[in-house]
């Protein structure tokens, strides 16, 4: 939003002091001329480019007459940008924010020698941006191809990690309460060749403790069958079934988490990519200007540092659940191992007590 202070003067009015309608269109016609000076862009280049501005459609909403000896402001900003038009939002108020007038002006581009519309010149397009829409969305569009491009792969990195997360915390979840009601039936006295019967009917569906359980009692049930068992081989074995069911388990618990570390590394330096960039075309863009000025490089910035907080929050929600999801798997593979333990010494009792039995 660009901000022209102007003074009423008695030229400005009639007899009774009061601002002729036409001369509105003259505080316009100067705001507009000197919003194009604060961005160091000199008519003299135009000129020398063959390159005019004229206006093609104005309309104005007279709401209050200004007088004489006022002190009023007119706001000028840019809400359409085409290859050769651009239209302008103007009004004049005073210090107070009341409006005296409105107006929405479509200025062209054209070449003076022919008097046709002509694309903007070089010097141009980068400094018209300023007053363009500074929203994420304005931003997001003025943005360079490879910007748009961090900025879209970032964005697509942040429902992955996302989506992983939701879907590790269920699953996690689940593991966490299915290990406990397993150790609740398990440890309340129920018989083992029950509960392994129980169990194998449903094979398809046994995780977690289930799954160990079942393997270590299947392992031990029929090594326990051959003729000549040792029970120091049955313990073996029983416990080797388990070890592998176990690494089973955990993989599918670590599914996907190392692709949260990835995002949450690298996304950081992917958004840091697109800023650098980004900034690098803001500050070749002042050379083509006379005058350069902060109000010039700022939505180049701007634009440009969204990739990198795109990439933080990317990276932030990603780092964080993987050191929750790491630290809830090394529990879960802890409580697992323990019940392992307490199972083989189960196991290795039973196996003595029917060699002795024999």
């Amino acid at each position: 939003m660009f901000r022209w202070p102007i003074s009423v003067y008695y030229e400005d009015t009639d007899a009774g002091g009061v601002v002729y309608h036409s001369n509105y269109l003259n505080f316009f016609e100067r705001a507009r001329t000197e919003w194009l000076r604060a961005l160091g862009v000199s008519q003299t280049a135009l000129l020398a480019e063959d390159t005019a501005f004229v206006v093609k459609r104005a309309e104005l909403d007279f709401c209050k007459a200004a007088r004489f000896e006022q002190n009023l402001i007119v706001e000028t900003k840019v809400i359409q940008l085409k290859k050769a038009s651009m239209v302008f939002q103007q009004r004049l108020i005073d210090e107070n924010g009341v409006v005296y007038c409105e107006a929405d002006v479509l200025v062209a581009c054209i070449a003076l020698s022919r008097m046709r519309p002509k694309p903007f010149p070089k010097i141009l397009p980068r400094s018209l941006k300023v007053e363009a829409d500074i929203s994420f969305i304005g931003l997001f569009l003025q943005a360079s191809l490879l910007v748009k491009f961090v900025m879209l792969t970032l964005l697509v990195l942040s429902i992955a990690s996302w989506a992983v997360i939701l879907q590790r915390r269920k699953l996690l979840t689940a593991a966490k309460t299915d290990a406990l009601k397993f150790e609740d039936k398990f440890w309340s006295g129920v018989d083992l060749n029950k509960l392994y019967q129980e169990l194998s009917a449903r094979q398809d569906s046994n995780k977690g403790l289930e799954a160990l359980f079942v393997s270590g009692f299947k392992e031990y049930a029929r090594l326990n069958k051959l003729n000549g068992r040792v029970p120091e081989a049955i313990m073996d074995g029983s416990y080797r079934a388990m070890r592998v069911s176990l690494s089973r388990e955990l993989e599918k618990l670590e599914t996907h988490l190392p692709l949260l570390a990835t995002i949450g590394s690298t996304s950081p330096y992917i958004g840091l990519f697109g800023t650098v960039w980004g900034i690098m075309n803001s500050f070749i863009a002042l050379g083509a200007v006379e005058n350069a000025t902060l109000a010039m490089v700022a939505p180049g910035i701007a634009e440009a540092l969204i990739a990198t907080a795109m990439g933080l929050f990317a990276a932030i929600p990603a780092v964080i659940a993987y050191n929750r999801f790491s630290t809830q798997v090394e529990k879960i593979e802890m409580s697992y191992a323990n019940f392992m333990e307490e199972f083989s010494s189960i196991l290795h009792r039973q196996a003595y007590s029917e060699k002795e039995q024999a």
